[in-house]
């Protein structure tokens, strides 16, 4: 039997010949393919190090750094926080800081505060900057780029580096092994920041441990801006550092932006999200930016992880239902919804002024049908809609429903009381969200986000407060149609 040994010292000091020597004919092919199999080894590893700083994309793209990633990349902070709005780059930027580290050889964490977002949003992009020639071992899986997680695992490379990937079931589930590197992504889905300081204590071995995490903005009173930005450390620990002699900085916060991105993204995806946010969530969704929301929001609670593009229309679910407000001088709101398992999609809106009620009837019918035939949904009728919920009091467009083939409900509740029901179903107290809304929606994102509020000064303190009658007709659509066909309890 040939026993192991460390060819890769041997393959500089002992010629082949020399090993050779001695072996027996049927012992000398075997112990040659392993010779050949490590040297193969030791030239995989050496190719790490004389890789270019950057990975480079499946797709043969080179990752080049932008101004806001650029920055983030020189930072020798210990903790690190990237901010940065949808198609920035972040994610990239993530990435390539963990293969930076692996290249080193180095082990360390990818974690994702919600395992179903690290699937959706963190392993996609990581695996297609992976060197997957440098992978030996991915726990009970094929070292495969085309993997799908359905659990945690671990990756292994050639030069001894491993990278730990999980989601996280809950704050507690992020400790693990001492490492020395740590990638949090999408850290501000981290309601409070404690999945973070969990998984941050066991960053402490090798070189210059450090942690990063990449995440869009959310608000002044968020954990990531209040860490990274305020510095908000506590005194003993700002005392225990300057006693360790530690001078450099321990969090540091930088932006990226849509524009800095712009020349590696497709330019019809770039254009779709101008058109899709204005205002502040334009600021905070795409520039990156810390913003500050209006104060006395009615539903301040709805925020940007209710915006999604996976709201969209579904041709499997199908069944399509209508949330209405009547009006006329001002607009008629009808909003189109359609529940898939536990979670409501509303995937489109219209908003009509001064259109007769049989008018924007049919309207709605070919907005759906439409949806329908984009979706490749052939299947008669294209303008089914199941049900329409809305006004009790619309009488008239009511019975235009009935005569255009749709059952129609008047829903008869409280604003107040409709209002809390609507709360309930932006996400659960685990975080799990209820309502997504697809971002073409965008008249009612807007009331939702900045003009559906309380009168100045009162910001809903009061129980019984009723809000302004004003940039309220989707809300109050939404307001009926949860009360009838959504409210538990």
């Amino acid at each position: 039997m040939i026993s192991s040994f460390d060819y890769s010292s041997s393959m500089t000091m002992t010629p082949t010949s020399t090993l050779l020597q001695g072996t027996r004919a049927q012992q000398r092919a075997a112990l040659l393919q392993v010779l050949r199999t490590q040297a193969a080894n030791e030239l995989q590893r050496r190719a790490w190090r004389g890789d270019a700083p950057w990975f480079t994309r499946d797709d043969g793209k080179p990752y080049v750094p932008h101004r806001g990633q650029e920055a983030f990349h020189a930072s020798t902070a210990r903790f690190r926080g990237l901010f940065g709005g949808r198609g920035s780059g972040k994610t990239g930027a993530g990435a390539q800081e963990a293969l930076r580290r692996i290249r080193m050889g180095q082990p360390g964490a990818v974690i994702n505060p919600d395992f179903e977002n690290f699937k959706l949003s963190t392993w996609p992009e990581m695996r297609r900057w992976l060197p997957w020639e440098h992978v030996v071992q991915r726990d009970h899986y094929r070292a495969m780029p085309e993997w799908e997680p359905s659990q945690a695992f671990t990756i292994h490379f050639d030069n001894g580096a491993v990278a730990y990937c999980k989601g996280l079931k809950d704050p507690d589930s992020a400790r693990g092994p001492n490492i020395n590197w740590l990638w949090y992504d999408e850290g501000s889905r981290d309601k409070n920041g404690m999945g973070w300081r969990v998984a941050v204590g066991g960053v402490r071995i090798g070189p210059n441990p450090q942690a990063w995490a990449t995440f869009t903005p959310r608000g002044m009173g968020n954990w990531t801006n209040k860490l990274f930005v305020e510095n908000d450390i506590p005194e003993d620990v700002a005392q225990a550092l300057a006693e360790a002699g530690y001078e450099g900085e321990m969090y540091a916060h930088f932006f990226a932006s849509i524009h800095d991105n712009r020349p590696n993204l497709d330019p019809l995806f770039y254009a779709s999200m101008l058109a899709t946010y204005t205002g502040k969530l334009r600021l905070q969704e795409l520039e990156g930016q810390i913003v500050q929301f209006t104060e006395g929001l009615v539903y301040e609670t709805f925020g940007p992880e209710n915006i999604t593009l996976e709201a969209e229309y579904d041709p499997e679910t199908r069944l399509v239902e209508v949330a209405y407000d009547d009006g006329f001088t001002n607009p008629r709101a009808f909003l189109f919804i359609q529940r898939k398992d536990r979670t409501i999609d509303v995937f489109d809106e219209l908003y009509h002024p001064r259109h007769q009620p049989a008018t924007c009837v049919g309207e709605a019918k070919a907005l759906v049908a439409n949806h329908r035939r984009r979706a490749g949904d052939t299947r008669e009728p294209l303008d089914q809609i199941e049900i329409a919920v809305g006004d009790p009091s619309a009488a008239t467009l009511a019975a235009a429903w009935r005569q255009g083939d749709v059952v129609a409900r008047g829903a008869k509740c409280g604003v107040v009381e409709g209002i809390n029901v609507v709360r309930g179903l932006f996400r659960t107290a685990e975080g799990e969200i209820y309502l997504r809304v697809h971002p073409r929606c965008k008249r009612f994102i807007s009331e939702m986000t900045e003009g559906y509020q309380y009168p100045e000064g009162k910001a809903g303190r009061d129980p019984d407060e009723q809000p302004v009658k004003a940039d309220d007709h989707g809300p109050d659509a939404f307001r009926y149609w949860a009360w009838l066909r959504a409210r538990r309890g």
